[in-house]
């Protein structure tokens, strides 16, 4: 996935670039508080579920693809 993500990021132009490197790190953020978040609360006792991957990586695809048409409309 690295290496294709680096082989796209060739054709694209500047504001292309930075417009999916902004929606890249905003996604890294949001995903480690919210999975540190998940993950404590289940250790304190807050939520009863198990944490689960499944539920991390949607969120993943999910608040990349928001901040990515939040940045397109932005950069528009």
């Amino acid at each position: 996935m690295i290496i294709a993500n680096k082989n796209l990021f060739k054709y694209y132009d500047e504001l292309q670039m930075k417009i999916h490197f902004e929606s890249m790190a905003l996604t890294l953020g949001l995903t480690v508080v919210v999975g540190l978040v998940y993950e404590i609360s289940f250790d304190f006792g807050v939520i009863n579920s198990e944490p689960e991957f499944e539920y991390l990586v949607f969120f993943i695809c999910f608040s990349y693809m928001t901040s990515l048409v939040i940045n397109s409309l932005r950069y528009k």
